[in-house]
């Protein structure tokens, strides 16, 4: 009766152990748990701006000194100990069962014993969870830190958003006139980034696909000049890639003029009914409904004008076209309200016709 008094008291003295070293490694878990989520949060902010901070290569120091220090980190000789260390302590409970179930008479001391080292091999083993935990800490704050240095140091590449192409070469160039287009690289925090990058260019005509060579000349460490020169008008697309993306804006919309930006278009007015014109030397000539007009080619004012109305000589009814000899100066008027073709000097006086029979 006594014997069973004593394994009684044992069993409960075991329970009580064992319950409440397992209670006292739960609730050390829950905290450090909790404070590693907080450590990890607080230093997340702290590493994110003291990366900011740093420069380009300060960072790229820090990176290969932070993955230096990760790989020695080593869990594999503490999951060893925690095995052997859990291994013994299922021995020894197993001890103690059987000489709880045992109708020998064993001594208290003997079971005493048998607990005790079953509470010390648990006592050790939360000690190396715990220096596990702490490994693992360390490890995933090291991650942490690398993962943030990383993305800063992605940050400080160029990024196509934020790069700039600027200048009038954007939106319209002169034919055969070279033009120039300014492309500024950004990094994610729009500063200039000088960092080394793939920059292409690439111009084409809609209609017909043609291509146009750009030449990219650097001009500082994140400046670049495109130079294209237009060789037909109508309009063309203007591709720039950074790294294999796409500008913001790009491709641009380019109209290539044949005519000088920001020059006046010159127009002659007060014509009547113009239905015919031809250009020989510095002079351009006009044919109207009831006259021949002819004004200078390089400022369109008016050099002198003859005909009228009619269907005499020098007189017009309704004229479609209007051509120049080149070797002579004479010029020709198709007369067509009068089914003839009459001829005169450069400076306008008649000289002859057709006979403007309607089978002439």
């Amino acid at each position: 009766e006594e014997r069973k008094k004593e394994l009684h008291l044992s069993r409960i003295m075991l329970n009580r152990s064992s319950i409440n070293l397992r209670q006292k490694q739960l609730k050390v878990f829950e905290l450090l748990e909790e404070r590693g989520k907080t450590t990890i949060l607080t230093k997340r902010v702290y590493l994110k701006e003291e990366a900011k901070l740093k420069t380009t290569e300060e960072l790229e120091i820090d990176l290969t000194a932070t993955e230096t220090e990760v790989k020695k980190i080593d869990e594999y000789e503490e999951d060893l100990i925690i095995t052997s260390l859990s291994k013994k302590l299922e021995k020894q409970e197993d001890i103690i069962n059987q000489l709880l179930r045992s109708d020998s008479c064993t001594s208290t001391e003997k079971l005493d014993s048998a607990i005790n080292e079953a509470v010390e091999l648990r006592t050790k083993l939360i000690d190396h969870e715990k220096k596990k935990w702490d490994l693992s800490k360390n490890k995933n704050l090291s991650d942490e830190r690398i993962r943030i240095i990383k993305e800063e140091i992605a940050m400080r590449e160029a990024d196509p958003i934020k790069c700039i192409a600027d200048g009038l070469g954007i939106k319209a160039a002169i034919i055969n006139t070279a033009t120039t287009v300014t492309f500024t690289v950004n990094d994610h925090y729009n500063k200039p980034c000088t960092q080394e990058i793939n920059l292409s260019a690439k111009m084409s005509s809609l209609i017909d696909d043609f291509v146009i060579d750009i030449k990219v000349i650097q001009t500082s460490p994140c400046q670049y000049d495109l130079q294209y020169t237009a060789t037909q008008g109508g309009i063309h697309q203007l591709s720039v890639l950074v790294n294999g993306l796409a500008i913001t804006g790009s491709p641009f919309d380019v109209l290539v003029l044949r005519t000088k930006l920001n020059e006046s278009i010159k127009t002659i007015c007060g014509l009547e009914s113009p239905c015919g014109i031809t250009v020989n030397g510095d002079f351009i000539y006009v044919c109207e409904r009831s006259n021949v007009s002819i004004h200078k080619k390089h400022d369109l004012t008016e050099e002198n004008k003859f005909g009228s109305l009619g269907e005499d000589e020098n007189q017009f009814c309704g004229p479609v076209a209007i051509s120049v000899d080149s070797n002579t100066g004479c010029i020709f008027v198709v007369d067509s309200g009068n089914n003839r073709i009459q001829k005169f000097t450069r400076k306008g006086d008649f000289i002859k016709m057709t006979d403007g029979t309607n089978n002439g």
